[in-house]
């Protein structure tokens, strides 16, 4: 049951106290049954349903560490979307949204701004964000379409390496642990998290620029590539250089 819970990531609003709505709190019994009796190991998105001050989500994220660490052993993996910037804290830096970045067509832009990213999240005690995001932009109808770097395989592969090294800094660096959204190319009227395309169009079309990530052409180790092509979720762009699946752990 523990291992189960660990494996569970819940949104924030559900350690809220929200019976008087002006002034929501952070809840002990709350906490006590999400972490104490479910064992829940992640928890991810804002507290109180806007951007918060640093000194707010450090006192915030402390206090479920700390639960965590007393019922479990282990830090709660904490998650938030600071996908384009620290766009949840009061006073950070905001940037462009992906689509923006790459049109840009600039690697050095994107590391810098990814930097940025890290230092002002890091700053908040939040330990990992969903960030960079290599879904395929190829239908306008998808919702979430600026969170990507376009349709192009090459362009999101270069343009996430870039994002990845400001994130996390040389693969030498053992501070930042990054990882990312898997690619989905959608269905005609079918969300947004809908694979589409035979294993020979995965394979030949959409996978071939996430190779060769040791010469820094593309995005993720060898050793990874067995995995992605047998589930199609190509998070090569980066575990040549600390990557992981899911989110960006800083420091």
């Amino acid at each position: 049951e523990e291992k189960i819970g660990q494996m569970c990531q819940l949104t924030a609003g559900v350690v809220i106290d929200q019976s008087d709505p002006q002034h929501p709190v952070l809840s002990e019994a709350l906490l006590d049954t999400v972490i104490g009796r479910y064992k829940v190991g992640s928890i991810l998105n804002i507290p109180f349903g806007v951007g918060q001050p640093r000194e707010v989500w450090a006192r915030f994220i402390n206090c479920i560490q700390q639960r965590s660490l007393d019922e479990l052993g282990i830090p709660c993996i904490y998650g938030v979307d600071q996908i384009h910037g620290a766009s949840y804290t009061q006073g950070a830096t905001l940037f462009p949204q992906g689509i923006n970045m790459g049109a840009s067509f600039n690697r050095g832009l994107m590391r810098r701004c990814s930097e940025i990213s890290a230092y002002e999240t890091r700053a908040c005690a939040i330990p990992w964000t969903f960030a960079p995001v290599m879904d395929l932009g190829r239908d306008p109808r998808w919702p979430r379409m600026w969170e990507s770097y376009g349709e192009d395989t090459y362009v999101n592969s270069q343009m996430a390496v870039a994002s990845v090294l400001g994130f996390q800094g040389r693969p030498s660096c053992r501070g930042l642990h990054q990882a990312f959204h898997g690619l989905w190319r959608t269905r005609v009227g079918q969300g947004s998290h809908t694979l589409f395309g035979d294993s020979k169009c995965v394979e030949g079309e959409v996978f071939r620029s996430f190779y060769g990530v040791h010469s820094g052409r593309g995005a993720v180790a060898d050793g990874q590539l067995g995995q992605q092509r047998r589930y199609a979720v190509p998070c090569r762009p980066g575990v040549a250089h600390g990557m992981g699946q899911g989110g960006t752990q800083l420091g």
